[in-house]
C-alpha cells in the first residue's frame, strides 16, 4: 500500500512539482519534459539494477520509466497540477503490483 499511494505521492512532488520545475528554468516546456523524464528514467535505473542483475529487465524497465514519466511531466505541463499524474502513477503501480504477485505466486 506504501509504494501505491505514498511513494507515488512523493514521486510526483519531487519529479513533477519540483524537478520539472527546475528543468523549466533551464529549457522550454517540450524539452523539459523530456529532461524531467530522463533523470526519473536514471533515478530508475539505479533502483532497478539494485534489484536485479538481468540488464534485459533494466532496459526493458527503464522504456517504460521514460514513457511513464514523460506523460507524467506533459500532464503537469499541460495542467499544472499532479493530480492528473498522481492518480495514473497509483494505477500503474497497481499494475505493477499485480503482476508481480502473479509472477511471484500465480
Amino acid at each position: 500500500m506504501y509504494f501505491t499511494f505514498i511513494n507515488a505521492l512523493i514521486e510526483e512532488y519531487i519529479w513533477r512539482w519540483f524537478v520539472y520545475k527546475k528543468c523549466e528554468v533551464l529549457v522550454s516546456g517540450t524539452k523539459a519534459v523530456f529532461l524531467a523524464a530522463m533523470l526519473f528514467t536514471l533515478h530508475h535505473i539505479i533502483a532497478l539494477a539494485a534489484y536485479t542483475a538481468d540488464w534485459g529487465v533494466v532496459r526493458l524497465g527503464s522504456v517504460g520509466v521514460f514513457i511513464a514519466g514523460a506523460v507524467w511531466s506533459w500532464c503537469y505541463l499541460t495542467y499544472r497540477t499532479l493530480w492528473s499524474s498522481y492518480i495514473s502513477h497509483i494505477l500503474a503501480d497497481l499494475a505493477i503490483a499485480i503482476v508481480g504477485w502473479h509472477l511471484l505466486f500465480g
